[in-house]
């Protein structure tokens, strides 16, 4: 839990580099294929959905099943137990923010959405 809360601090304040997310802390890397499979379909996630949903599917394959690709994966710099590392969807006004483990673990920690100045929109748990 501690390591989910200080994500979110870091997110918070590298928010403003929004296409980045945070590059001081995290590194761009290929989405890992045992969660999305290359056949996958481009992200149908939009905004009405991830602000108005009560329940989301907590295992990774299950909500890209659902949802479609993200549009990245930012993997910590610093590696830690807990869900460091982020599934990002790219949304017009929003930026949607899931935590995962590492591959082949599935289960996500919260998913986040942050609006297009940083700030924290939303937390699932």
């Amino acid at each position: 839990m501690k390591h989910v809360l200080v994500a979110l601090l870091l997110i918070a304040c590298c928010a403003s580099a929004r296409a980045l997310w945070a590059p001081a802390t995290h590194e761009q890397k290929p989405v890992p294929p045992e969660w999305v499979p290359g056949e996958t379909e481009k992200s149908t996630l939009t905004e009405e959905v991830i602000l108005s949903r009560e329940w989301f599917p907590f295992d990774v394959v299950e909500f890209v099943k659902e949802f479609g690709a993200p549009n990245r994966y930012l993997v910590s710099k610093k590696r830690a137990s807990g869900y460091t590392d982020l599934l990002v969807y790219d949304l017009p006004r929003y930026t949607v923010g899931l935590y995962v483990p590492t591959p082949p673990e599935r289960r996500m920690g919260a998913i986040i959405v942050l609006d297009e100045n940083g700030k924290d929109v939303r937390l699932i748990k």
